[in-house]
């Protein structure tokens, strides 16, 4: 977050291109000092993106930690439209 806000629960939104973890690392590097380990910080974010992917658009997940220190996604409530809606991609 932009604002530095740290928050329980995030909702997974569409944003149009395709997202890496190095992106992810220099977005992360303007606001906050450089991780002490880059290999690791990148490997976190490699199974960050890839937790991602298994995730709907619109669902609400809240995320922990391995005892590695490795992401966890949990999809603590799903969206799903009553009806079609053909402004969604």
């Amino acid at each position: 977050m932009e604002s530095g806000r740290k928050f329980d629960r995030g909702c997974i939104a569409y944003v149009g291109y395709h997202v890496t973890p190095a992106m992810l690392l220099v977005r992360f590097g303007c606001k906050n000092p450089p991780p002490r380990n880059e290999l690791m910080a990148v490997e976190r974010l490699r199974v960050f993106v890839l937790a991602l992917k298994a995730c709907k658009i619109g669902n609400t997940v809240s995320i922990s930690y391995t005892p590695d220190g490795l992401p966890l996604l949990k999809v603590e409530q799903e969206y799903t439209l009553t009806e079609p809606n053909k402004k969604l991609p």
